[in-house]
Parts: structure tokens; C-alpha cells; sequence
């Protein structure tokens, strides 16, 4: 996301936003990739919770902690990357782009 960042920060200075189509291109592939890896993630935990049901007792509080734990940290990162995403397009249309 930090690379997604330096990107975008990058691209939204430039005077004109046509100005590197290969950077943009950049930029969405990374985003896709981001987006990706939190379906995955998304994915995994739901294997966790699964899995965890077939343990023992400890197993399980431990599988629900660890759940919790991972999944607020997952939305957080969400969060922020919705927001950058936003603010990203929000700019990219304030100089005309055709987001």
C-alpha cells in the first residue's frame, strides 16, 4: 500500500494527468493486487475459523483470538486503503482525469 501510495502521490503532482500512461497503468495493477490480497486474507480467516472447529477448546479460543486480532487489523487496512483510493480518484477528477 505504501508503494500504491508513493505512486499515486507521485502521478497526482504532475501538471497534467495524461502525462505517464505507464505510471497509471502501474497504479492499477497494484491496486488490483491490493484489492487481491485482502480477499485472500478475507479468505484465510475464514479457513481459520473453520479448521478451528474441529480442535479442542484451547484450540478454538485461541483460532477466535487470533480471528479477531488479524480481521481488526484487516479492516483498518481496508479502511485506510478505501480512503487513499477516494482521495486518489477525488483528485484525479478535480484535474479533469476520467476517473
Amino acid at each position: 500500500m505504501h508503494e500504491l501510495e508513493e505512486l499515486q502521490d507521485k502521478h497526482s503532482t504532475r501538471p497534467d494527468v495524461f502525462d505517464d500512461v505507464e505510471e497509471e497503468h502501474n497504479i492499477d495493477i497494484l491496486t488490483a493486487e491490493i484489492s487481491q490480497m485482502f480477499s485472500r486474507a478475507k479468505q484465510g480467516l475464514l479457513v481459520i475459523n473453520r479448521q478451528a472447529k474441529n480442535g479442542s477448546d484451547q484450540e478454538k479460543k485461541v483460532a477466535k483470538n487470533v480471528v479477531s486480532s488479524l480481521a481488526i487489523t484487516l479492516q483498518d487496512l481496508s479502511v485506510d486503503f478505501r480512503k487513499a483510493q477516494s482521495s486518489f480518484l477525488k483528485s484525479k477528477r478535480n484535474k479533469g482525469g476520467e476517473f
